[in-house]
């Protein structure tokens, strides 16, 4: 299925003049889905990317970290990364795909360290401001629910 970035474009008087129709089939039986969905999740839950938990809304995602190719060497570079998180939110009906890539980020370049962050902050912003329905308890910094 081609992915569809821009759902329409309008006129600044407001009308509308590309609508696109994405295809819409399924391409995973439900069970897989359902599966796949939890196996995401527990990245944010018990994985790599504690840190795009968010407060308020479940989370899934999968994080990346690579390492580039060194153009003098033509091996892999020790010191240069790219570090990147996907993840979708709230985990059981999705509002949100949010992708973060960090192209060579200093100090710490683990996808789950520095780009799940950057998806959490984002996230925590543009769900409410969508109206989505929060789908679990907040916490506080200190834990307490």
């Amino acid at each position: 299925m081609a992915p569809h970035l821009v759902r329409e474009v309008r006129t600044a008087a407001g009308a509308t003049v590309y609508r696109a129709d994405p295809e819409q089939r399924r391409v995973v039986n439900a069970e897989t889905a359902r599966a796949l969905r939890q196996m995401l999740e527990s990245v944010t839950l018990n994985g790599t990317a504690r840190l795009a938990q968010l407060n308020g809304y479940t989370a899934a995602g999968k994080t990346g970290t690579a390492q580039k190719i060194d153009p003098k060497t033509k091996t892999y570079s020790s010191t240069k990364h790219v570090a990147s998180f996907v993840g979708f939110a709230p985990v059981n009906n999705p509002s949100v795909v949010i992708i973060v890539v960090i192209d060579e980020p200093g100090g710490a370049y683990h996808g789950g360290d520095v780009a799940a962050p950057v998806f959490r902050e984002i996230a925590e912003q543009i769900l409410p401001d969508l109206g989505v329905v929060p789908d679990t308890y907040f916490k506080l910094p200190d834990g307490q629910i």
